[in-house]
């Protein structure tokens, strides 16, 4: 049995988003740098615009690059950054846990021990419709229960 538990849009926000929006923005912020230099603006805008760009693009950065591709497969969870794979069993799942804060919704696995990605595995959850944004997605109770840490349901 495989099922993809990540959303299929994963390599798109990992790779594609930012290769588009952090030049696209920082060339946005150099022009309003640069207008603000030659007297034709504000500068105020233009440091603004730059100190904007740096701040979003670093926060970014640290959310989509520890994204990853996580799949079911006879019994274990298997991770991968497109590179590397690793197998994860569900005795390794220390806790789960999801940021609802987000559009996003990145879930994240808190494993027990270190491995070659870290104690964390982040990914996102496949899209749905969701009009309780404050809770928590299906597949986070169901990760708990394949890891031990929910009883299993009737």
């Amino acid at each position: 049995m495989r099922a993809d538990i990540s959303s299929r849009t994963t390599f798109v926000y990992k790779f594609i988003f930012p290769a588009i929006w952090i030049p696209l923005f920082g060339f946005v912020a150099y022009v309003a740098l640069s207008a603000g230099k030659s007297g034709a603006g504000d500068k105020t805008v233009g440091i603004i615009m730059a100190t904007t760009w740096v701040v979003v693009s670093a926060f970014l950065l640290r959310l989509v690059l520890s994204l990853m591709r996580v799949q079911l497969r006879d019994g274990r969870i298997y991770a991968s950054n497109y590179r590397r794979e690793i197998e994860i069993a569900p005795g390794e799942i220390e806790s789960v846990t999801q940021n609802v804060w987000m559009n996003v919704r990145p879930i994240t696995l808190h494993l027990r021990h270190e491995s070659s990605f870290g104690r964390r595995i982040r990914f996102l959850p496949p899209s749905r419709v969701i009009f309780t944004f404050w809770k928590e997605d299906p597949i986070v109770d169901q990760l708990r229960r394949f890891a031990g840490l929910l009883p299993p349901s009737d």
